[in-house]
């Protein structure tokens, strides 16, 4: 069964009807189509899922949104990170600086033991800070013996600045592997840590963390993220669907 997603906004994605449907059903926290302003971009377009909140006064543009890290102008969700997860999106990072496209880092343990380091999917400067590239880096945390660790995986290579990539993140806490993805560069990482339990926090931002540790701006054309780990033949699918989706909005990644 295809899971079916309708924007009340056409323009987006230049249909008459603004539906699109990706040919398989799967665990869905979230699919966010950004752009025009903040009543377009709030919306979850998976059938009751929650809308998101607006912190700050992000910029918008008819095909994104411009999003300050640093708890700057973000977006809020109500989807806590989960032991297994996908998120893939379609960004732009505007800074040399870390990024935050999607995280919960800081934000309280699901134990209420203290803060979590939790999961992250967005930029890092990499071995240069100078320049003008960044990695691309998925951080799912896991504790050990009680203690919040981090457990990332990032990109070896470089990607430019101010231009669109899509990225993804994926984490199977059982496999211990997590493995990010900048697809539009055709890098990846992976990353083993021990088997241990998800370090699992609070509800998830989009432009930003819990605390300033990811202070670089990015624009934001599409979003989605599944509370499982999709299969690579359902993470390719989406992976082309979001493609098609941002080009319809005439961002190509």
């Amino acid at each position: 069964m295809a899971t079916r997603l309708i924007n009340k906004n056409a323009v987006l994605w230049a249909s008459p009807k603004s539906k699109l449907s990706i040919p398989f059903p799967a665990a869905w926290e979230g699919y966010f189509s950004f752009g025009i302003d903040a009543a377009t971009s709030i919306r979850n377009l998976i059938r009751d899922k929650a809308a998101l909140s607006v912190v700050g006064t992000p910029t918008y543009d008819e095909n994104y949104i411009e999003l300050t890290g640093a708890q700057v102008a973000y977006l809020v969700t109500a989807i806590k990170n989960s032991t297994d997860m996908t998120i893939i999106a379609s960004v732009m990072p505007l800074e040399e600086k870390g990024i935050a496209v999607m995280s919960n880092y800081q934000s309280n343990r699901k134990d209420e033991t203290g803060l979590c380091i939790g999961t992250t999917l967005g930029f890092d400067v990499g071995a240069d800070a100078s320049d003008g590239n960044v990695i691309t880096r998925f951080n799912h945390g896991v504790l050990i013996n009680g203690v919040s660790s981090g457990a990332a995986a990032e990109t070896a290579t470089g990607a430019q600045i101010n231009q669109w990539y899509l990225i993804g993140g994926r984490v199977l806490n059982t496999a211990r592997v997590r493995t990010v993805y900048n697809l539009s560069a055709g890098t990846t990482g992976t990353n083993t840590p021990a088997l241990n339990d998800a370090d699992l926090g609070d509800v998830m931002r989009i432009g930003s963390a819990y605390s300033n540790q990811f202070p670089g701006k990015v624009r934001l054309c599409e979003l989605a993220i599944w509370s499982e780990y999709l299969s690579d033949t359902k993470f390719s699918t989406a992976a082309q669907f979001m493609r098609e989706s941002a080009t319809k909005k005439g961002v190509i990644v």
